[in-house]
Protein backbone atom coordinates (compact mmCIF):
# COMPACT_ATOMS: atom_id res chain seq x y z
CA UNK A 1 0.00 0.00 0.00
CA UNK A 2 1.84 3.60 -0.67
CA UNK A 3 1.47 5.86 2.10
CA UNK A 4 3.55 8.43 3.96
CA UNK A 5 4.21 8.74 7.34
CA UNK A 6 3.16 11.24 9.03
CA UNK A 7 4.26 10.25 12.39
CA UNK A 8 3.44 8.28 15.60
CA UNK A 9 0.94 8.49 18.29
CA UNK A 10 1.05 5.97 21.65
CA UNK A 11 3.50 4.62 19.98
CA UNK A 12 1.93 3.44 16.85
CA UNK A 13 2.97 4.85 13.28
CA UNK A 14 -0.22 7.35 11.26
CA UNK A 15 -0.20 6.98 7.71
CA UNK A 16 -1.16 8.81 4.80
CA UNK A 17 -2.70 6.69 1.73
CA UNK A 18 -0.75 8.65 -1.60
CA UNK A 19 -4.67 9.37 -2.60
CA UNK A 20 -5.59 10.96 0.53
CA UNK A 21 -4.44 14.81 0.86
CA UNK A 22 -5.21 14.48 -3.20
CA UNK A 23 -9.22 13.49 -2.01
CA UNK A 24 -9.16 16.09 0.57
CA UNK A 25 -8.11 19.45 -2.30
CA UNK A 26 -10.19 18.05 -4.73
CA UNK A 27 -13.55 18.03 -2.76
CA UNK A 28 -12.13 21.50 -1.49
CA UNK A 29 -11.59 22.81 -5.19
CA UNK A 30 -14.99 21.33 -6.02
CA UNK A 31 -17.09 23.26 -3.46
CA UNK A 32 -14.59 26.64 -4.26
CA UNK A 33 -15.03 26.45 -7.65
CA UNK A 34 -19.47 26.61 -6.56
CA UNK A 35 -19.34 28.70 -3.50
CA UNK A 36 -16.42 30.04 -2.84
CA UNK A 37 -12.70 29.71 -2.02
CA UNK A 38 -13.95 30.61 1.96
CA UNK A 39 -16.29 27.69 1.64
CA UNK A 40 -14.09 25.39 -0.60
CA UNK A 41 -11.42 26.01 2.85
CA UNK A 42 -13.95 25.65 5.21
CA UNK A 43 -15.04 22.45 3.67
CA UNK A 44 -11.81 21.53 3.86
CA UNK A 45 -11.12 22.08 7.42
CA UNK A 46 -14.76 19.53 8.30
CA UNK A 47 -13.05 16.91 5.90
CA UNK A 48 -9.76 17.05 7.80
CA UNK A 49 -11.49 17.23 11.04
CA UNK A 50 -13.97 14.30 9.86
CA UNK A 51 -10.91 12.07 8.99
CA UNK A 52 -9.31 12.90 12.55
CA UNK A 53 -12.93 10.91 13.62
CA UNK A 54 -11.88 8.06 11.78
CA UNK A 55 -8.40 8.25 12.84
CA UNK A 56 -10.00 7.76 16.46
CA UNK A 57 -12.18 5.13 15.28
CA UNK A 58 -9.12 3.75 14.23
CA UNK A 59 -7.34 3.89 17.28
CA UNK A 60 -10.13 2.67 19.78
CA UNK A 61 -9.62 -0.74 17.63
CA UNK A 62 -6.00 -0.46 17.98
CA UNK A 63 -5.47 0.20 21.68
CA UNK A 64 -8.44 -2.54 22.57
CA UNK A 65 -6.51 -4.72 20.32
CA UNK A 66 -3.22 -3.89 22.25
CA UNK A 67 -5.03 -4.72 25.41
CA UNK A 68 -5.10 -8.67 24.14
CA UNK A 69 -1.36 -8.62 23.58
CA UNK A 70 -1.30 -7.61 20.12
CA UNK A 71 1.33 -5.39 18.22
CA UNK A 72 -0.17 -2.73 16.17
CA UNK A 73 2.18 -1.18 13.64
CA UNK A 74 -0.04 1.41 11.88
CA UNK A 75 -2.74 3.16 11.27
CA UNK A 76 -3.98 4.37 7.64
CA UNK A 77 -6.33 6.91 6.23
CA UNK A 78 -7.47 6.72 3.03
CA UNK A 79 -10.46 8.77 1.23
CA UNK A 80 -12.74 6.13 2.13
CA UNK A 81 -11.91 5.64 5.83
CA UNK A 82 -9.46 4.21 7.97
CA UNK A 83 -7.28 0.77 7.99
CA UNK A 84 -5.67 -0.02 11.18
CA UNK A 85 -2.68 -2.95 10.89
CA UNK A 86 -1.93 -5.23 13.25
CA UNK A 87 0.59 -8.30 13.04
CA UNK A 88 -1.97 -11.49 13.69
CA UNK A 89 -5.54 -11.72 13.26
CA UNK A 90 -7.46 -12.37 16.69
CA UNK A 91 -8.58 -15.68 16.71
CA UNK A 92 -10.65 -15.77 19.85
CA UNK A 93 -14.14 -15.03 18.87
CA UNK A 94 -14.74 -12.76 22.30
CA UNK A 95 -11.11 -10.57 21.58
CA UNK A 96 -12.35 -10.02 17.82
CA UNK A 97 -15.95 -8.89 18.99
CA UNK A 98 -14.25 -6.68 21.54
CA UNK A 99 -11.81 -5.02 18.99
CA UNK A 100 -14.06 -4.55 16.31
CA UNK A 101 -16.67 -3.14 18.56
CA UNK A 102 -14.21 -0.54 20.34
CA UNK A 103 -14.31 1.70 16.88
CA UNK A 104 -17.62 2.58 16.92
CA UNK A 105 -17.88 3.00 20.64
CA UNK A 106 -15.28 5.77 20.25
CA UNK A 107 -17.91 7.37 17.43
CA UNK A 108 -20.56 6.78 19.73
CA UNK A 109 -18.84 8.49 22.60
CA UNK A 110 -17.87 11.83 20.07
CA UNK A 111 -21.50 11.86 18.69
CA UNK A 112 -22.45 12.30 22.21
CA UNK A 113 -19.68 15.04 23.56
CA UNK A 114 -20.84 17.18 20.56
CA UNK A 115 -24.26 17.09 21.58
CA UNK A 116 -23.47 17.90 24.62
CA UNK A 117 -21.90 20.85 23.07
CA UNK A 118 -24.80 21.76 21.43
CA UNK A 119 -26.63 21.54 24.60
CA UNK A 120 -24.27 23.68 26.38
CA UNK A 121 -24.08 26.16 23.37
CA UNK A 122 -27.83 26.08 23.39
CA UNK A 123 -27.57 25.64 19.75
CA UNK A 124 -30.10 23.28 17.61
CA UNK A 125 -29.57 20.29 15.22
CA UNK A 126 -29.23 21.89 11.95
CA UNK A 127 -28.82 20.05 8.79
CA UNK A 128 -26.47 22.85 7.19
CA UNK A 129 -22.71 23.43 7.65
CA UNK A 130 -23.17 27.01 8.42
CA UNK A 131 -22.45 29.00 11.66
CA UNK A 132 -21.23 26.71 14.60
CA UNK A 133 -24.38 25.22 15.13
CA UNK A 134 -24.75 23.94 11.46
CA UNK A 135 -20.60 22.48 12.40
CA UNK A 136 -21.32 20.78 15.12
CA UNK A 137 -24.49 19.39 13.80
CA UNK A 138 -22.91 18.09 10.71
CA UNK A 139 -19.74 16.57 12.92
CA UNK A 140 -22.59 15.09 15.52
CA UNK A 141 -24.27 13.10 12.61
CA UNK A 142 -20.99 12.15 10.73
CA UNK A 143 -19.99 10.21 13.53
CA UNK A 144 -23.24 8.57 14.23
CA UNK A 145 -22.93 7.39 10.71
CA UNK A 146 -19.75 6.05 11.18
CA UNK A 147 -21.03 4.06 13.96
CA UNK A 148 -23.92 2.66 12.56
CA UNK A 149 -22.59 2.50 8.87
CA UNK A 150 -19.36 0.45 10.47
CA UNK A 151 -22.41 -1.83 12.28
CA UNK A 152 -23.12 -3.24 9.04
CA UNK A 153 -22.23 -6.78 8.74
CA UNK A 154 -20.67 -6.80 5.52
CA UNK A 155 -17.16 -8.18 6.06
CA UNK A 156 -14.49 -6.63 6.30
CA UNK A 157 -16.36 -3.41 7.92
CA UNK A 158 -16.86 -3.85 11.79
CA UNK A 159 -20.24 -5.53 11.79
CA UNK A 160 -18.88 -8.07 9.46
CA UNK A 161 -16.05 -9.39 11.64
CA UNK A 162 -18.25 -9.39 14.77
CA UNK A 163 -20.40 -11.82 12.17
CA UNK A 164 -17.18 -14.10 11.59
CA UNK A 165 -16.62 -14.03 15.84
CA UNK A 166 -20.47 -15.45 16.31
CA UNK A 167 -19.87 -17.61 13.36
CA UNK A 168 -16.30 -18.98 14.42
CA UNK A 169 -18.48 -20.59 17.75
CA UNK A 170 -19.42 -23.21 15.22
CA UNK A 171 -17.57 -23.41 12.44
CA UNK A 172 -13.96 -23.30 11.65
CA UNK A 173 -11.99 -20.16 11.55
CA UNK A 174 -11.61 -20.50 7.68
CA UNK A 175 -15.27 -21.82 7.19
CA UNK A 176 -16.21 -18.41 9.07
CA UNK A 177 -14.31 -15.99 7.32
CA UNK A 178 -15.52 -17.22 3.65
CA UNK A 179 -18.76 -17.33 5.02
CA UNK A 180 -18.77 -13.52 6.32
CA UNK A 181 -16.42 -12.61 2.98
CA UNK A 182 -19.78 -13.70 1.16
CA UNK A 183 -22.57 -11.94 3.03
CA UNK A 184 -19.84 -9.05 2.68
CA UNK A 185 -20.06 -9.34 -1.42
CA UNK A 186 -23.75 -9.84 -1.16
CA UNK A 187 -23.60 -5.98 0.65
CA UNK A 188 -20.98 -4.35 -1.86
CA UNK A 189 -22.86 -5.85 -4.65
CA UNK A 190 -25.77 -3.58 -3.40
CA UNK A 191 -23.79 -0.67 -2.29
CA UNK A 192 -22.43 -0.71 -5.93
CA UNK A 193 -25.96 -0.69 -7.88
CA UNK A 194 -27.33 2.42 -5.05
CA UNK A 195 -23.78 3.81 -5.63
CA UNK A 196 -24.20 4.13 -9.82
CA UNK A 197 -28.10 4.42 -9.46
CA UNK A 198 -28.22 7.55 -7.16
CA UNK A 199 -25.00 9.88 -8.09
CA UNK A 200 -25.06 11.59 -5.01
CA UNK A 201 -24.31 8.54 -3.06
CA UNK A 202 -20.87 7.31 -5.19
CA UNK A 203 -18.70 6.85 -2.05
CA UNK A 204 -20.85 3.55 -1.75
CA UNK A 205 -19.55 2.28 -4.91
CA UNK A 206 -16.29 3.06 -3.49
CA UNK A 207 -16.81 1.76 -0.64
CA UNK A 208 -18.14 -1.44 -2.33
CA UNK A 209 -15.11 -1.95 -4.57
CA UNK A 210 -12.92 -2.13 -1.11
CA UNK A 211 -15.15 -4.50 0.41
CA UNK A 212 -14.44 -6.96 -2.70
CA UNK A 213 -10.63 -6.41 -2.88
CA UNK A 214 -10.21 -6.25 1.25
CA UNK A 215 -12.60 -9.11 1.97
CA UNK A 216 -11.42 -11.60 -1.11
CA UNK A 217 -7.21 -10.36 0.14
CA UNK A 218 -8.17 -11.31 3.92
CA UNK A 219 -10.46 -14.85 2.63
CA UNK A 220 -7.35 -15.41 0.98
CA UNK A 221 -4.53 -14.95 3.79
CA UNK A 222 -6.55 -16.91 6.16
CA UNK A 223 -6.89 -19.74 4.07
CA UNK A 224 -2.58 -19.54 3.47
CA UNK A 225 -2.15 -19.31 7.53
CA UNK A 226 -4.51 -22.45 7.68
CA UNK A 227 -2.89 -24.54 4.99
CA UNK A 228 0.44 -23.36 6.47
CA UNK A 229 -1.21 -23.27 10.44
CA UNK A 230 0.90 -26.41 11.60
CA UNK A 231 4.49 -25.90 10.01
CA UNK A 232 7.46 -23.95 11.68
CA UNK A 233 9.93 -21.39 10.70
CA UNK A 234 12.42 -24.03 10.67
CA UNK A 235 10.52 -25.26 7.63
CA UNK A 236 10.82 -22.04 5.48
CA UNK A 237 14.78 -21.04 6.09
CA UNK A 238 16.25 -19.28 2.87
CA UNK A 239 18.52 -21.67 0.84
CA UNK A 240 21.16 -19.14 -0.37
CA UNK A 241 24.16 -18.76 1.49
CA UNK A 242 24.75 -16.54 3.89
CA UNK A 243 28.09 -14.99 5.85
CA UNK A 244 28.02 -15.41 9.45
CA UNK A 245 30.06 -12.84 11.33
CA UNK A 246 30.51 -11.98 14.91
CA UNK A 247 31.40 -8.37 16.15
CA UNK A 248 35.31 -9.11 15.98
CA UNK A 249 34.76 -9.77 12.06
CA UNK A 250 36.87 -7.40 10.18
CA UNK A 251 35.51 -6.33 6.85
CA UNK A 252 38.40 -7.78 4.91
CA UNK A 253 37.27 -11.36 5.69
CA UNK A 254 33.84 -10.50 4.08
CA UNK A 255 35.16 -9.15 1.00
CA UNK A 256 36.97 -12.48 0.51
CA UNK A 257 33.78 -14.55 1.21
CA UNK A 258 32.52 -12.79 -1.09
CA UNK A 259 34.84 -13.50 -4.03
CA UNK A 260 34.97 -17.15 -3.10
CA UNK A 261 31.21 -17.54 -3.03
CA UNK A 262 29.22 -15.63 -6.16
CA UNK A 263 25.76 -16.32 -4.56
CA UNK A 264 26.03 -15.25 -1.24
CA UNK A 265 22.38 -13.41 -0.06
CA UNK A 266 24.58 -11.51 2.63
CA UNK A 267 25.68 -11.76 5.99
CA UNK A 268 24.53 -12.33 9.63
CA UNK A 269 26.09 -10.59 12.35
CA UNK A 270 25.83 -12.05 15.62
CA UNK A 271 25.75 -8.72 18.15
CA UNK A 272 25.48 -11.21 20.97
CA UNK A 273 22.29 -11.31 23.91
CA UNK A 274 20.27 -13.00 20.62
CA UNK A 275 20.47 -9.45 18.60
CA UNK A 276 21.71 -9.80 15.38
CA UNK A 277 22.18 -7.57 12.48
CA UNK A 278 21.62 -8.29 8.35
CA UNK A 279 23.66 -7.05 5.76
CA UNK A 280 22.00 -7.46 2.05
CA UNK A 281 24.51 -8.54 -0.99
CA UNK A 282 23.29 -4.88 -2.16
CA UNK A 283 24.31 -3.48 1.82
CA UNK A 284 28.12 -5.66 1.16
CA UNK A 285 28.46 -4.17 -2.68
CA UNK A 286 28.02 -0.27 -1.42
CA UNK A 287 30.23 -1.35 1.30
CA UNK A 288 33.22 -2.57 -0.82
CA UNK A 289 33.53 0.85 -2.74
CA UNK A 290 34.09 2.70 0.80
CA UNK A 291 34.71 0.78 3.84
CA UNK A 292 38.23 0.62 4.75
CA UNK A 293 39.44 -3.62 4.99
CA UNK A 294 40.12 -3.72 8.79
CA UNK A 295 36.64 -2.21 9.58
CA UNK A 296 34.64 -4.36 11.93
CA UNK A 297 31.84 -5.50 10.06
CA UNK A 298 28.99 -4.86 12.99
CA UNK A 299 29.46 -1.44 12.45
CA UNK A 300 27.51 -1.19 9.04
CA UNK A 301 24.62 -2.04 11.37
CA UNK A 302 21.93 -0.05 11.94
CA UNK A 303 18.83 -1.62 12.79
CA UNK A 304 19.59 -4.88 14.80
CA UNK A 305 16.69 -7.34 15.17
CA UNK A 306 15.93 -10.28 17.09
CA UNK A 307 15.75 -13.60 16.01
CA UNK A 308 12.70 -15.58 15.52
CA UNK A 309 12.97 -18.92 16.97
CA UNK A 310 12.85 -21.85 14.49
CA UNK A 311 10.12 -23.56 16.12
CA UNK A 312 7.93 -20.50 15.91
CA UNK A 313 4.51 -21.30 14.01
CA UNK A 314 4.66 -19.88 10.38
CA UNK A 315 1.71 -17.82 10.91
CA UNK A 316 2.96 -16.40 14.24
CA UNK A 317 6.07 -15.03 11.74
CA UNK A 318 4.16 -13.46 9.41
CA UNK A 319 3.91 -9.93 10.98
CA UNK A 320 7.21 -9.40 12.40
CA UNK A 321 8.26 -11.00 8.97
CA UNK A 322 6.12 -8.00 7.48
CA UNK A 323 7.54 -5.01 9.33
CA UNK A 324 11.34 -6.36 9.25
CA UNK A 325 13.69 -3.99 7.27
CA UNK A 326 14.00 -5.53 3.68
CA UNK A 327 11.63 -8.72 4.88
CA UNK A 328 14.18 -10.35 6.59
CA UNK A 329 14.38 -11.97 9.69
CA UNK A 330 17.38 -14.19 11.50
CA UNK A 331 16.47 -17.81 12.91
CA UNK A 332 17.64 -19.68 16.21
CA UNK A 333 17.30 -22.82 17.60
CA UNK A 334 17.60 -22.11 21.35
CA UNK A 335 20.69 -19.82 21.24
CA UNK A 336 22.45 -21.00 17.85
CA UNK A 337 21.51 -19.48 14.45
CA UNK A 338 20.22 -21.65 12.61
CA UNK A 339 19.53 -19.60 9.40
CA UNK A 340 17.63 -16.57 7.53
CA UNK A 341 13.88 -16.29 7.33
CA UNK A 342 13.13 -14.21 4.05
CA UNK A 343 9.70 -13.11 1.93
CA UNK A 344 11.34 -14.51 -0.87
CA UNK A 345 11.85 -18.09 0.65
CA UNK A 346 8.28 -18.25 1.31
CA UNK A 347 6.47 -20.87 -0.44
CA UNK A 348 3.19 -18.02 -0.87
CA UNK A 349 3.42 -14.26 -0.94
CA UNK A 350 2.47 -11.69 2.32
CA UNK A 351 0.97 -8.64 1.87
CA UNK A 352 2.93 -5.32 1.82
CA UNK A 353 1.98 -3.54 4.96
Amino acid sequence: MRSLSVGRILGIEVRLHVTFPLFILLLGVLEASSAGWQAGLRWMAILATLFGFVFLHELGHSLMARRFGFTVRAITLLPIGGLATMDALPRRPSQEILIALAGPAVNLVLAALLVLALLALRLPLVLDVEGTGGVLSYLFLANLVLALFNLVPAFPLDGGRVLRALLALRLPYLSATRRAVLVGQAFAVAFLILGIWRRELWMLAAIALFLFWSGRREERGVTVLEAFRERRVGDFLDPRPWFRADRDTRFVELKMALLQEPNLAGCVVDLEGLRYGLLTRRDLNTALLAMPPDLQVHRLVESPVAALPADLPIGAALGPLRGAPRGLLPVRRGRELVGVLSVESLPFRIAEP
